[in-house]
């Protein structure tokens, strides 16, 4: 079973979220953070996706992505779920790795979920 660890400051969102994903078969993972995330992926199970939202206090996205890329810690597949629609931000999120992104204003949980579904053995 595949594990996602959904990384967002609004806690009852990445709630939420995490609640939908495990009611279609996988575990799920939450940190408010950058620096929770982290620490997740460093010392729990492994995790075999990341969703990830860039405006975040402590450590942002951009800074999450930036010590996953500088860190000995195998790095899984990220998506963002953002709702920055700063071009320059996605940009660089996409440079330092992450493979796509959904605005949080208009994505469809369905196009989410497949999306998840072709990254990770489910």
């Amino acid at each position: 079973m595949a594990t996602i660890l959904i990384v967002d400051d609004a806690l009852d969102s990445a709630e939420m979220l995490a609640w939908l994903f495990r009611r279609t078969g996988y575990e799920t993972r939450v940190a408010g953070d950058g620096l929770q995330a982290l620490d997740a992926l460093e010392t729990g199970p492994p995790v075999d996706l990341v969703i990830l939202d860039l405006n975040m206090p402590e450590m942002d996205g951009i800074g999450f992505l930036r010590a996953m890329r500088d860190s000995a810690t195998p790095t899984p597949p990220v998506v963002l779920l953002t709702a920055s629609c700063d071009p320059e931000a996605i940009a660089e999120a996409t440079r330092l790795g992450a493979r796509r992104y959904f605005l949080k204003a208009d994505f469809k949980l369905k196009d989410l979920r497949e999306y998840v579904a072709q990254q990770v053995e489910h």
